[in-house]
């Protein structure tokens, strides 16, 4: 029972501060999107050096 006053309370806060969650979907967002871009960068710098020392 302590778990579903838990739950609505989480609820009601969430739909009080939802400008909150808004920023925070956005940041979780944009984290998942650098991590995109650092893996791509990694990757594509790995088929850099793998070209150089091909030669």
């Amino acid at each position: 029972m302590e778990q579903a006053h838990a739950a609505q309370d989480l609820t009601r806060a969430a739909a009080q501060r939802p400008a909150h969650w808004q920023r925070v979907a956005a940041h979780q967002a944009s984290r998942a999107a650098v991590h995109r871009l650092a893996g791509a960068l990694v990757q594509r710098r790995e088929g850099l050096l793998a070209a150089l020392t091909r030669r």
